[in-house]
C-alpha cells in the first residue's frame, strides 16, 4: 500500500481502472493531462514507472480471474465431497488461506526489495518488478494446483506462460494485416 501511494504521488497519475490492486483499494481514476507521464517502454524513468504499474495491474487482474475460477471449482468440490461417507473437503478455505498468506509474503518480500533500492530512481521498477514476478508465479501455481486435471482433461483456463503484456503484443501482431510480397520479380 505504501508503494502504491508513493508511486501515485511520484507520478501524479491514477492507477489503471482495469483492475483493483490486491495490495489496496483503487484510487479514483483521473484523466491524463499533457504534463503527466504515460507508459513509454523505452522512455524516461517516470514513463517506465507508469508501464510497470500498468503491467502489475494487468497481472493482478489475470491472477484474480484464475483465483475466481479456482474458488468456483473448489466450492463445487466441497459441495460434492463426503457423498460416500468420507469427510467433506475444505478446499475453498484452504485456497483462501493460501491467498491471504501469499499477499502477506509478497508485501514483506517486495518491501525488502524496495528498501534495498530506496535511494535510487530504479526503486519503483525493481519493487514493482518483484510484485509482477511474484504475481505471475502465483497465477501459475493457482493454475497448476487448482485448474488442471491429472488425466487428459483440458485445464479450465490456459497455462499462464507469457506476461499479459506479451500476450497483448502477440494478439496485436497477429491482428495486423500480413505484409504482401511481390513475387512477380
Amino acid at each position: 500500500m505504501i508503494l502504491a501511494v508513493a508511486l501515485s504521488l511520484a507520478l501524479q497519475v491514477a492507477p489503471s481502472p482495469q483492475a483493483e490492486s490486491l495490495f489496496g483499494p483503487p484510487e479514483p481514476v483521473q484523466a491524463y493531462t499533457d504534463d503527466e507521464p504515460r507508459c513509454v517502454r523505452d522512455g524516461s524513468t517516470l514513463e517506465l514507472n507508469v508501464c510497470v504499474l500498468e503491467d502489475l495491474r494487468a497481472e493482478e487482474a489475470r491472477m484474480q480471474r484464475y483465483f475466481d475460477v479456482a474458488m468456483t471449482r473448489a466450492s463445487e468440490g466441497d459441495a460434492e465431497s463426503g457423498q460416500f461417507g468420507g469427510e467433506r473437503t475444505q478446499q475453498t478455505a484452504w485456497l483462501q488461506a493460501s491467498q491471504t498468506a501469499w499477499v502477506a509474503y509478497v508485501e514483506s518480500r517486495c518491501a525488502g526489495v524496495f528498501d534495498q533500492w530506496k535511494d535510487g530512481t530504479i526503486r519503483t521498477i525493481v519493487s514493482f518488478g518483484c510484485r509482477i514476478e511474484a504475481t505471475r508465479q502465483r497465477t501459475h501455481d493457482i493454475w497448476e494446483d487448482h485448474l488442471t486435471y491429472w488425466d487428459s482433461t483440458p485445464p479450465l483456463l490456459p497455462e499462464p506462460v507469457r506476461t499479459v503484456w506479451e500476450e497483448a503484443q502477440g494478439e496485436a501482431s497477429s491482428a495486423a494485416p500480413a505484409a504482401r510480397h511481390d513475387t512477380t520479380g
